[in-house]
């Protein structure tokens, strides 16, 4: 058998904490020039298993482990789609440092969800919010879209919180127009950009520090210490829309609503606080929502300011 580094000893804890990862974490352990030679090495030697771009604890690696007082985690005879899960919910744990991240399964028996739920991951925030996470593809297919779109409609009040991480276009357009009742639903490409702010997030005081970066009249307003979907100071509203909470479209579209069946005309202000690089967007998504009572305001920050 080879020797087992100290480098070696890491990446085995590392993929034990789930018992599988995916091809991309031995990069963030070893020296890309010789990532791949080390994998084949501890393949040969029995020490890691791969298959289908997933990498698993072997028979010698169990055994190390072992002598080095770790509980190995094996996880060979699960499915190919429960491995992969747990090798995203890894790989969610390395780029959302700031949440508290396990696997759906966990997260399922300990809140007694049904075990068919599609989220792959939870990760739960400094003050206690947890997030379910969707890994939606490119290419989805329709039994797969209609179970994802059954869970997130929410009517069992099971979700109060969830991440989409998607680049399907299509299946984010669709959230958008098919009634989904959750309180903050957060559709976000999976890009470095979005895990960074996601990671802001989670440490707390989010909106506030959103909030009173555009608007520094509102520091020092108690009503922004507690987290809400929006945010009533005077006669105007805030909200804050720096991540994809596609729930504001509904509640603008209900309040638009209300407003038109009692017929009485207010002098609120909606106020909407986005990302500069993403106001555009963000005017045309509102802008289809056709409101014929509301006056909302969309305002842009940069990231630096909060």
């Amino acid at each position: 058998m080879i020797q087992i580094t100290e480098r070696d000893k890491g990446f085995l804890k590392i993929v034990n904490e789930t018992g599988v990862c995916n091809s991309k974490l031995p990069l963030t352990i070893y020296p890309t020039r010789y990532c791949r030679s080390r994998l084949e090495l501890m393949e040969r030697a029995k020490i890691i298993n791969r298959k289908y771009g997933l990498i698993m604890i072997g028979l010698e690696g169990k055994i190390y482990l072992e002598s080095i007082g770790v509980v190995p985690k094996l996880v060979d005879t699960l499915s190919t789609l429960s491995q992969k899960r747990l090798a995203r919910t890894l790989e969610f744990k390395d780029l959302l440092p700031t949440m508290k991240v396990i696997s759906s399964a966990q997260y399922k028996r300990e809140n007694n969800l049904n075990r068919g739920m599609q989220f792959v991951t939870a990760a739960t925030t400094k003050s206690g919010a947890s997030y379910l996470i969707y890994d939606v593809p490119k290419k989805l297919n329709v039994e797969a879209r209609t179970q994802i779109l059954h869970e997130l409609k929410n009517k069992n009040n099971v979700i109060n919180t969830a991440i989409i991480f998607t680049r399907n276009r299509g299946f984010a357009e669709l959230l958008s127009t098919s009634n989904v009742y959750i309180s903050e639903l957060l559709v976000l490409p999976p890009n470095v950009d979005s895990f960074r702010l996601l990671n802001k997030m989670a440490e707390g005081d989010f909106s506030k520090k959103v909030l009173t970066a555009a608007f520094p009249k509102l520091k020092g307003e108690p009503i922004l210490n507690k987290k809400q979907t929006q945010y009533i100071v005077g006669n105007d509203y805030y909200l804050n829309l720096v991540l994809n909470n596609i729930s504001i479209y509904d509640t603008l579209s209900s309040f638009d609503i209300l407003a038109i069946q009692s017929g009485i005309t207010s002098s609120s202000v909606y106020n909407i606080v986005c990302l500069n690089v993403d106001k555009e967007f963000f005017q045309n998504s509102i802008d289809q929502l056709n409101l014929k009572k509301l006056n909302v305001q969309l305002i842009g920050i940069e990231e630096s300011s909060f």
